[in-house]
């Protein structure tokens, strides 16, 4: 995921002016859509979260790394 950075992830944070219940691609099911900050040694990086209900939970339908 990240060919740019010595180490892992060492904090991750939910970017809240991101966090979205409507978006243009957004699906039957789906609950929310947010945004994620990735940080480590050397790099920054996001990862943008859709969420959806499914058997009476809350799940992760997709992720798109990197920037839209």
């Amino acid at each position: 995921m990240i060919a740019a950075g010595d180490g892992p992830i060492t904090d991750a944070e939910l970017v809240t002016e991101c966090i979205l219940e409507d978006w243009p691609a957004r699906q039957e099911g789906d609950v929310g859509y947010v945004y994620v900050a990735l940080v480590g040694d050397g790099f920054c990086e996001a990862v943008a979260v859709t969420l959806v209900r499914e058997a009476d939970a809350i799940r992760i339908r997709q992720l798109e790394w990197g920037r839209p």
